[in-house]
């Protein structure tokens, strides 16, 4: 059962969904706890910079930001970014 203590945590410290997949059996304990929290009623909001190894499903993107950088920064000018909803699961 998730607690409210839980949820607060979630919308302000739950570590990148791409750092969460990378990292192996600490994955799948965060993804389910992102997951218990959304079942329990928690908006999860995940940014990404355009990762080519983001999760296609799961996930819903609700907006599109083209960032301007620099060549030094990035090997474009422009930089799309999106921000993220994590769907219900089960």
């Amino acid at each position: 059962m998730v607690g409210y203590d839980d949820v607060a945590v979630a919308r302000f410290a739950s570590p990148p969904l791409t750092t969460i997949r990378q990292n192996g059996p600490l994955a799948g304990r965060l993804l389910a706890w992102l997951d218990r929290c959304t079942e329990a009623g928690a908006q999860v909001f995940l940014g990404d910079p355009g990762r080519s190894y983001f999760p296609k499903s799961g996930v819903e993107r609700l907006a599109l930001y083209r960032v301007q950088t620099t060549r030094e920064l990035e090997d474009r000018e422009i930089r799309e970014t999106s921000v993220y909803r994590l769907l219900l699961t089960g």
